[in-house]
């Protein structure tokens, strides 16, 4: 006897699910996904909603977008801070002599290396610092879903009320997802940026070292 398979719809749950679910046509990698919805979404179907912790689910998804948000706020904040910093740092090397003119006032070359060197390390730093501070605030905008780019609108929600429940479980999940990635690329710019702005004052302060001896 040839066993059914635990993803087996009615033919009018099979034709609501084609035309609103997430179906990944031609997305290998998240194909899995499409299985996953139909097998909740039969389980529901022959199951009270109470019975289960999808509801949870959901609730615990939209609580981690939302602190999502407030980590990208924090990082934001973070890199508008080195922003304004760069931009007092840009100030104090406006009056810093360069090479040229210290090989003219300067005979000693082994000084005239040294702040060439360093000039080029803050000039450098201060670039690198200001491009990883740039991407950190204006890298990748958050995914927001909407009801009529995602098809979960007013007709799921009255053709089928389980059926609505698992797109809009699928629909954080995938926004959970993509903003996760975007607050770790934030992330990592920022530690990328910092780096480089430590780097940015260390070579200003030793150039007015230098340059004041």
């Amino acid at each position: 006897m040839r066993k059914k398979s635990k993803y087996k719809l009615t033919n009018r749950q099979e034709q609501l699910f084609k035309k609103y679910a997430f179906t990944y046509e031609g997305d290998y990698a998240k194909q899995k996904n499409v299985n996953d919805q139909k097998y909740v979404y039969r389980v529901l179907k022959n199951k009270s909603m109470d019975n289960t912790a999808i509801k949870s689910l959901l609730e615990m998804i939209q609580k981690d977008i939302d602190m999502q948000y407030q980590m990208k706020g924090h990082i934001e904040n973070k890199a508008g801070f080195l922003m304004a910093l760069w931009g007092i740092l840009l100030g104090m090397i406006l009056n810093i002599e360069l090479p040229m003119k210290l090989y003219m006032e300067n005979s000693n070359i082994q000084f005239i290396v040294l702040n060439y060197i360093m000039i080029v390390v803050m000039v450098c730093a201060g670039m690198l610092s200001l491009y990883f501070i740039t991407q950190t605030i204006t890298s990748k905008q958050y995914a927001r879903y909407t009801f009529e780019e995602r098809n979960i609108n007013y007709r799921c929600a009255v053709d089928d009320k389980e059926l609505f429940l698992v797109m809009m479980l699928e629909a954080y999940t995938n926004c959970w997802e993509k903003n996760e990635s975007t607050n770790q690329k934030k992330a990592w710019y920022l530690s990328k940026s910092m780096i480089f702005i430590a780097v940015y004052i260390f070579s200003i302060m030793f150039v007015k070292i230098l340059q004041g001896m």
